[in-house]
């Protein structure tokens, strides 16, 4: 496994985990204090869902977007 440390205000240290599966990309809030929000809506903690390209994934003030790489 690899980290990937995302700094910004209300980011748990161990805040999220992402997975691939083959070709799919999968979130998991850790149980967070704050939570992980995927097109502004709040995944449940300690639940894998599935990202599609150009979604949206806030962890506090932090903001990214899925894109899928050729």
């Amino acid at each position: 496994t690899e980290d990937i440390v995302i700094v910004g205000n209300w980011v748990a240290s161990r805040h999220a985990k992402l997975t691939r599966r083959g070709s799919a990309l999968y979130i998991e809030d850790l149980n967070s204090p704050d939570g992980t929000f995927v097109n502004g809506e709040k995944i449940p903690a300690n639940f894998s869902v599935a990202l599609y390209d150009y979604d949206q994934i806030a962890f506090g003030e932090v903001l990214l977007r899925v894109e899928k790489r050729v």
